[in-house]
């Protein structure tokens, strides 16, 4: 799989303890993307899935984590690393939750085989970021156009009504670098 990033927890980029993972790569290239240096397929890294369940592991063992957020780039253009990685994480860490961000549309995730994959995503958030619909009031989300689909009652149920957005940011610091997660500036709403 071709990685961006990995933050091994945080608690902004979904609900709870996170594990981060964005891939490398995206084809989508919406215009005023937050993650532009995620859009080179040539740029990150290589990594074998055994690896990232590794990270995983330690990270559940470490900080407790209680979900595993993928966003990019493009996850789907990854298709069959990400089929693979979404699989075996559900395979070996069946209490953590999966959130999934794709640029695609809904119905063109459905329209094709790889929608087989949601049958593991706990929440899927889809649809391209549209810079004018943005921002929009909900938390985790970047415009007004893109939606949810749940696949987890348990979680369906705690979120409903969504989280209103609540500007928080971390900032991580690495031997890889400096990241900074959730919403580094507050906008005028």
């Amino acid at each position: 799989m071709r990685v961006h990033n990995i933050i091994s927890c945080s608690e902004v980029e979904g609900p709870g303890k996170r594990f981060v993972i964005w891939t490398q790569g995206c084809s989508i290239k919406c215009p005023g993307c937050f993650n532009t240096a995620a859009q080179d397929e040539n740029a990150g890294t290589d990594m074998r899935v055994g690896e990232i369940l590794a990270q995983i592991r330690a990270a559940r063992s470490d900080f407790s984590i209680t979900g595993i957020t993928i966003a990019g780039g493009e996850p789907f253009d990854q298709y069959e690393s990400l089929e693979a990685f979404i699989s075996c994480s559900k395979l070996f860490f069946p209490e953590l939750n999966i959130m999934l961000y794709t640029g695609y549309n809904l119905g063109k995730i459905l329209g094709s085989n790889k929608s087989r994959i949601l049958e593991f995503v706990d929440i899927l958030i889809h649809g391209p970021y549209e810079k004018d619909k943005s921002p929009d009031t909900r938390r985790w989300i970047g415009s007004t156009n893109q939606g949810v689909r749940f696949n987890n009652l348990e979680l369906e149920k705690a979120l409903t009504p969504w989280p209103v957005r609540d500007f928080k940011s971390e900032i991580v610091i690495s031997e890889n670098g400096i990241a900074i997660c959730g919403e580094a500036v507050k906008l005028d709403l």
